[in-house]
């Protein structure tokens, strides 16, 4: 027999962590699995002197339950639900057909409904269940959760509103890769992400968070650049000098997200004239600006007729490419 933590580690650290870091399968009612203690054979061996056992082991345990067995696991890609022994043994709830990648405790109401098993399988236990599926420790019974296509790779189990968040791979009712079950299928108001999700926590403002490999949500539009953001320029603090004093052009504030067409008291900024000055904004987060669209006023014959954009980090003043009048690429160094 090999020894069960050795067999856990061949397979991978993680799945070993994974299957021993889960208390909620040992924390089962009383009763509910069957575990019938094996009665001693009182063998009798003083008349034999010292015994010796040899054979292909790297440790041994006594068989005190039945149904006790070393071979846990499979070599055929399979997995399985486990809980212990009193003994520390592990004994089998359930085997599948492929992986199992997350699980979590699902409650309502203050009361266990069972464990949510997540993987890429397609049956538990000899139940058939596509990725998904519910285990209840107090009657050992699987139950699938029909209904989704794919992969689970994620779980969240939200003891507040009695929900379970999953993330994975798949297609479910009118979402792609997230949805969520309380005692059936939710689809999620923005219908998922356009790639897998892998990571489903609840932070600490009561917020479900979901992290994975997309660049979008479900109902939205992908961005062409996948890894620019616009930033909102009007959640900084907006500050200028030199400022007209005319009524209708001082706020610097009021030029954010117009257009060329938006020009006049209420849309546009001024300096005094003939007066140099600045417009600044700055902000509690980091970002690395790739795209500034300025619309040049023509408020009375007034405009900028030279600016530049600096850095108020380093200092650093920044190179500008531009479309001019003609739409012709243009650049301006420092």
């Amino acid at each position: 027999m090999r020894n069960i933590v050795a067999q856990l580690l061949a397979l991978g650290p993680e799945l070993a962590l994974f299957i021993l870091s889960s208390p909620i399968l040992f924390a089962r009612t009383v009763g509910a699995i069957t575990q019938t203690q094996v009665p001693s054979p009182n063998l009798d061996l003083s008349q034999l002197g010292r015994v010796a056992l040899a054979g292909d082991f790297d440790s041994i345990s006594l068989y005190e339950y039945v149904g006790q067995s070393q071979d846990s696991f499979s070599t055929n890609g399979s997995q399985s639900l486990l809980t212990r022994y009193p003994n520390g043994a592990f004994q089998t709830l359930g085997t599948t057909d492929a992986y199992i990648e997350t699980m979590c405790p699902f409650m309502q109401n203050g009361k266990l409904q069972g464990v949510v098993v997540g993987g890429n399988f397609t049956r538990l236990g000899g139940v058939e269940a596509q990725g998904i599926a519910l285990y209840d420790p107090n009657t050992t019974s699987i139950t699938a959760l029909p209904g989704l296509s794919g992969r689970v790779s994620a779980l969240y189990c939200d003891d507040a509103s009695g929900t379970v968040y999953v993330g994975g791979s798949f297609s479910a009712g009118n979402s792609t890769n997230a949805m969520a079950w309380v005692t059936g299928w939710s689809n999620l108001p923005f219908e998922g992400f356009n790639g897998p999700v892998s990571s489903i926590v609840k932070n600490t403002a009561g917020n479900i968070v979901f992290g994975g490999s997309f660049e979008g949500l479900g109902n939205a539009t992908t961005p062409k650049d996948p890894d620019v953001q616009v930033i909102n320029l009007s959640s900084g603090n907006i500050t200028s000098s030199g400022t007209s004093t005319r009524n209708g052009f001082s706020d610097p504030v009021q030029i954010i997200c117009k257009t060329g067409a938006q020009d006049g008291a209420g849309n546009t900024w001024l300096l005094q004239d003939d007066t140099q000055g600045y417009w600044q904004g700055a902000y509690s987060f980091g970002f690395n600006p790739t795209k500034i669209r300025l619309y040049n006023t023509q408020q009375d014959g007034r405009g900028t007729k030279t600016f530049y954009f600096e850095d108020m980090n380093s200092g650093g003043i920044l190179n500008l490419d531009y479309s001019d009048a003609d739409g012709k690429s243009r650049s301006c160094s420092a």
